[in-house]
């Protein structure tokens, strides 16, 4: 059903942008038509009766869970000296993708908070299979954009305003600021996401969204992988996703 819910989200997203025009809703009852039974019929019923949607379980939030009980990971975007890259540290120069390298091993059942940055230009932030929570976005000065009204004091930006425990797979990510002498940027707007890996294991890939930043090299390979039983990882020998 998750595919489902994901799908379900997305066409009341799309109708959001088009209002409540009559023939855009025609065409997401239509699109929904292509989804197998049982779950077809329920979809298209909803959709025509004012996009509820309501039989779908949403994601159980992360909010009100103890920050203890996640691991962390960290990201830096960055455009320098290597090219195209992604760090696994903030503050670090980051290597471009290499094919058959897996750059995070991340524990099948097991939860995360990663705090996302960019050294050099913004980039959006898109991760696959697994989608996250917005915990908050803070801006250099520690001030959290996504406070309802927020405004970013830099360049009156209010994207992320209202954005706090909504659920996403792309996320922009804002330029950091003061450049130091090795280049690496001093303060940081830090996208703080949450997520959990349930279902599925195995190999995906987070990137930028932007094509040409992800084809030269703004992007990582996960694998999700099962505990050995020794405190450790079982890594390797899953199948793509």
């Amino acid at each position: 059903m998750n595919f489902v819910r994901m799908s379900a989200v997305a066409c009341t997203a799309v109708l959001a942008l088009a209002g409540t025009d009559a023939a855009a809703q025609a065409r997401l009852i239509a699109a929904a038509g292509r989804y197998p039974q049982p779950v077809r019929g329920k979809v298209m019923d909803e959709l025509a009766d004012g996009l509820r949607l309501t039989s779908f379980e949403p994601h159980r939030t992360l909010l009100d869970e103890p920050a203890g009980g996640f691991g962390t990971q960290e990201l830096m975007f960055d455009i320098g000296g290597n090219g195209f890259s992604v760090s696994n540290r903030i503050g670090v120069v980051g290597q471009p993708f290499q094919p058959g390298v897996v750059n995070r091993y991340l524990e099948l059942a097991g939860k995360n908070e990663w705090t996302l940055t960019s050294n050099v230009a913004a980039h959006p932030f898109h991760i696959h299979v697994n989608p996250f929570q917005v915990v908050a976005v803070l801006g250099p000065d520690g001030r959290d954009l996504t406070d309802p009204g927020a405004v970013d004091p830099a360049d009156g930006d209010t994207q992320f305003a209202g954005m706090r425990g909504l659920w996403k797979d792309t996320l922009f990510v804002k330029q950091g600021t003061d450049a130091g002498p090795d280049g690496i940027k001093t303060r940081f707007y830090r996208a703080i996401v949450r997520t959990r890996y349930q279902r599925y294991i195995g190999k995906f890939v987070l990137h930028c969204h932007i094509l040409d930043h992800e084809d030269q090299g703004m992007m990582q390979e996960i694998e999700i992988v099962l505990p050995d039983g020794r405190d450790g990882l079982a890594k390797g020998g899953h199948g793509r996703h």
